[in-house]
């Protein structure tokens, strides 16, 4: 991803036990990212972190199949 001047925040800042965003029949895969820029990537303190609130849980609890990643910028 680097090559393409891009910057993936979550294989940077999560550990890889805790890097999935969907569980498929218990197969947990990170199928999102967070992409940024280099300018955001060396202008600004980026911090990413994986919300575990629907792969974890049954899908009749799940609001949405994958879970949220948020992103943190300070500039």
């Amino acid at each position: 991803v680097v090559s393409t001047g891009l910057y993936d925040l979550t294989a940077e800042q999560v550990p890889i036990a805790e890097r999935y965003t969907y569980s498929y029949y218990g197969n947990s895969q990170q199928i999102d990212f967070m992409l940024v820029s280099e300018n955001v990537y060396q202008h600004t303190s980026p911090e990413v972190d994986i919300l575990h609130i629907n792969a974890d849980i049954g899908w009749k609890e799940q609001h949405s199949d994958h879970d949220p990643i948020l992103g943190r910028f300070t500039w």
